[in-house]
């Protein structure tokens, strides 16, 4: 491992000695006490009856990052300066495949048929494990993102994401082959998370079930061991009327970009009676060509979200009457297409508390009770993942509070130093959490399972519930748009067409990123 961080310097880094020498201090406890704090009831168990990590096993975990440190930050600046849209990380990719083969992982690119999506595996079973036990390897999923954001590259800190997931992994394959551990490691590279949905690619094509649980991590303005996210549905919704001059003969023309205005009206109205967590927005990606043309063709994108998927599919048929009552009053034609759904997130709260006494462990202070849930209000596809297997997707601080992500501070925070300091310390807690399961699979792994099937029923819903191709409802009703009169008096019926199209995201090669997100229509 040494050869791999020679002399590498990045951006007014400290040399490779003192840096790791500073890292292995901030991991091992060198000038800081409080890393051995863990609470024990004397058995080696917590006291919340959770068996510890032997000292030896994070020891190694820690060492192994304060090493590896260097290469991992040359990474992730490689794929902060090279950002790359959804479906397209071939730079990111190559970067993170080259390196894990280098270490020892067997490599899978194009996994599920996803061009930028990969598996990484390493299995170690001990020389004396007995077959007639018949126990598998724990199985452990770790999860790697690494697309940016248009405009913005990574404002959402995915550089930092993808290193997070491949120093866990190495961390984790380093310490059941030093220790002679019964595991096996999978990194997934997860493309498409802004938008794409990668992930739910990966659930529909059995990625992560056979696992024992899925865990990552992601950058935040503060730590926090269980960050909510909210369930999404995106929706394209189009209009068609009849164009005409809009000063000579403005009667014979039947205006898409009212209903389009229209409906935005409505929704604006709707938003005084839902929920404080749900969330309504939405674009015009298409008002028509020229001010003299009343346009006969209207698009906007719609993103409506809700603490729950059930809640979601709720809130998205309340949106859509307010789309269909646009085309009521206008007379158009509407077109209703969904595009993407994405799970809440359902957190462990066995690999929770692991995770949480790991940091704490660290010198990381959690808040207790209602406020130990961050309140973001945004959405991932790790959710589908939690529906699918046992997860945890805990936040981790950068260095930067009170600075949100997806905006362009976020992003020059991303490629910090301290970033990538308090990206380490989180990764090696992840990876501690991980393999205390692994030293501790009778005790812990139906545990782990258990909570999570009582976490699903206390979200009211089942696995059919994370399917893309599960859409709600919706009303339909249809009246051609009328033909062109000299005159239009009232009386004419309405044109009201809503229809219901999912992208056809399961079959085949997966979308372009213009596809995936809906390209405006030109």
């Amino acid at each position: 491992m040494d050869q791999l961080n020679k002399g590498r310097d990045h951006d007014g880094a400290t040399t490779n000695d003192a840096w790791s020498t500073w890292l292995s201090r901030l991991f091992c406890g060198a000038s800081a006490p409080w890393c051995a704090s863990v609470g024990t009831n004397g058995d080696g168990a917590d006291m919340q009856g959770l068996p510890k990590l032997s000292k030896d096993v994070r020891a190694t975990v820690d060492r192994v990052l304060a090493e590896i440190s260097p290469r991992l930050r040359e990474i992730s600046l490689q794929i902060h300066d090279h950002p790359e849209l959804g479906f397209q990380e071939k730079h990111a990719v190559q970067v993170l495949t080259k390196y894990l083969e280098e270490i020892g992982f067997v490599v899978e690119r194009g996994a599920f048929a996803i061009e930028t999506a990969f598996v990484a595996t390493f299995e170690h079973v001990p020389a004396n494990d007995k077959p007639a036990a018949n126990k598998r390897p724990v199985q452990i999923g770790f999860c790697s993102e690494y697309d940016a954001l248009p405009d913005l590259g990574h404002a959402c800190g995915h550089n930092l994401i993808a290193i997070s997931g491949l120093a866990c992994a190495v961390a984790a394959k380093e310490a059941i082959t030093k220790h002679n551990l019964k595991a096996c490691i999978r990194l997934f590279g997860t493309p498409a998370e802004e938008g794409g949905g990668g992930k739910v690619l990966m659930v529909e094509r059995g990625a992560f079930e056979d696992l024992d649980f899925c865990v990552m991590l992601h950058p935040s303005d503060a730590d926090n061991s269980q960050s909510q996210a909210l369930a999404m549905q995106w929706m394209d919704i189009h209009y068609t009327g009849r164009a005409a001059h809009a000063a000579a003969r403005p009667w014979d023309g039947v205006n898409a970009l009212d209903a389009v205005c229209l409906a935005h009206s409505n929704v604006a109205q709707l938003r005084q009676q839902i929920l404080p967590t749900d969330r309504i927005h939405g674009i015009i990606t298409d008002g028509g060509q020229k001010s003299n043309i009343i346009p006969a063709l209207a698009s906007a994108k719609w993103i409506v979200r809700s603490a729950t998927t059930a809640q979601r599919d709720a809130l998205v048929e309340r949106t859509v009457a307010c789309f269909t009552a646009a085309a009521v009053a206008t007379g158009t034609q509407l077109d209703v297409r969904y595009t993407m759904a994405y799970s809440n997130l359902l957190h462990n709260k066995v690999l929770s508390r692991l995770y949480q006494r790991e940091m704490e462990a660290r010198g990381v202070h959690f808040p207790s009770g209602p406020d130990m849930r961050a309140e973001s209000m945004g959405s991932t596809d790790f959710g589908n993942v939690s529906y699918s297997v046992p997860a945890l997707h805990p936040h981790f601080y950068i260095g930067v509070p009170g600075v949100d992500t997806h905006t362009r501070e976020f992003a020059a925070a991303a490629r910090s130093e301290v970033a990538h300091t308090f990206t380490l310390r989180a990764a090696a807690a992840l990876a501690c959490a991980a393999l205390t399961v692994v030293e501790h699979p009778h005790k812990l792994v139906k545990k782990i399972y258990k909570e999570y099937l009582e976490e699903k029923e206390r979200a009211g819903t089942d696995e059919d519930a994370i399917r893309v191709d599960e859409q709600p409802a919706v009303a339909k009703a249809s009246a051609p748009v009328p033909p062109p009169t000299k005159l239009r008096h009232g009386g004419a019926e309405p044109a009201v067409h809503c229809t219901t199209e999912t992208t056809p995201l399961l079959q085949g090669p997966p979308p372009s990123y213009d596809q995936a997100m809906g390209a405006p229509r030109r």
